[in-house]
């Protein structure tokens, strides 16, 4: 029989499993780390860099793939990946450096958002053993956030976000900014509208956009407003496969910080197994700020193996020749 329990705001569900078929839009989503295009926004070319159609899809993975167990520590983590999954032996892998002096500047496309400020008509906050995954779900499928960078007419649709930190203040993002690297990163990821779905969008080049947002610990040790409306109920989702359901959901523009230009992207991977080489990134140059204790609220979670989740980042990868453009 399932277990509820009312907890302020929220009904907290024990089991992962058990909080799909309770509300039908908690949907186990294989893409966590998914990608953009920069060539599609400039020219509005169909073909890749390499003379690609990027609309013939990659191949999918395998249920076998899908079900392999991966990690962080020396027995299932990074340095293991590619022997369980080849792709992540790649040669256009993700995360990597960024380093602004180095890369190649344009003034446009700039980032145009839509309906961020809607509030959702039902939300979900969830601990899947390797992150804290928040979805949601609008009243009108109309109403779901998307945008668009112009001059691209392409329209990038709301997913899901998530989270990566490590254990101390300055480990936990995922990619590195001017040999920087900072205590949280958000991943906000997207598909675009056309493809239908985020698990069609990834297995073509652009179908799926992920906004990175850095955050830095505030010295003067203030919350981050936005984000102590998830902080403030991971307790309750401290045990791995456990989510809860917010009775009142907040606007994605609480969290999601809009913005038009100063921002990086770059072609690459999945920074997960399978590691699939069909991702490209919009990293957000400038930080926010997060206190030492809302981090330590992520720390404290845990994985499918009983273990903290002190860290939960992929170490950064060779650029291989890959371009970082910069938008100003």
């Amino acid at each position: 029989m399932e277990e509820e329990w009312w907890f302020f705001n929220v009904i907290v569900i024990k089991d992962f499993k058990m909080a799909s078929s309770f509300q039908s839009f908690v949907r186990p989503v294989f893409f966590l780390l998914l990608f953009v295009d920069i060539h599609l926004q400039e020219s509005h070319s169909a073909s890749s860099p390499d003379g690609t159609n990027k609309n013939v899809p990659h191949q999918k993975f395998s249920e076998k793939d899908k079900s392999k167990h991966f990690g962080y520590d020396k027995q299932s983590g990074p340095a293991v990946w590619a022997k369980m999954f080849h792709l992540c032996g790649g040669h256009s892998q993700s995360p990597v450096k960024l380093d602004t002096t180095i890369t190649v500047t344009y003034h446009h496309p700039r980032i145009m958002w839509w309906n961020y400020s809607l509030k959702p008509q039902a939300m979900t906050i969830s601990n899947n053993g390797h992150t804290v995954l928040l979805r949601a779900k609008w009243a009108r499928k109309e109403d779901t956030p998307y945008h668009w960078s112009a001059p691209s007419s392409e329209e990038y649709v709301f997913e899901q976000l998530h989270f990566h930190w490590g254990q101390d203040d300055h480990s936990g993002s995922e990619h590195m900014l001017n040999n920087e690297r900072f205590a949280l990163e958000m991943h906000v990821v997207h598909y675009r509208r056309d493809l239908g779905s985020v698990e069609n969008a990834g297995l073509y080049d652009s179908g799926i956009r992920v906004i990175g947002v850095f955050f830095r610990i505030s010295e003067a040790e203030h919350h981050n407003v936005g984000l102590q409306q998830i902080v403030q109920l991971l307790q309750t989702i401290r045990m791995a496969n456990s989510t809860v359901v917010l009775l009142e959901p907040f606007p994605l523009s609480r969290l999601v910080p809009e913005f038009s230009n100063l921002y990086l992207t770059y072609n690459g991977s999945l920074t997960t197994p399978p590691c699939a080489e069909t991702v490209s990134w919009v990293i957000r140059k400038e930080p926010l700020t997060i206190s030492r204790q809302q981090v330590e609220e992520f720390r404290n979670l845990m994985s499918e193996d009983g273990q903290t989740i002190k860290h939960n980042w992929r170490p950064v990868q060779p650029l291989n020749g890959r371009t970082v453009i910069q938008i100003r």
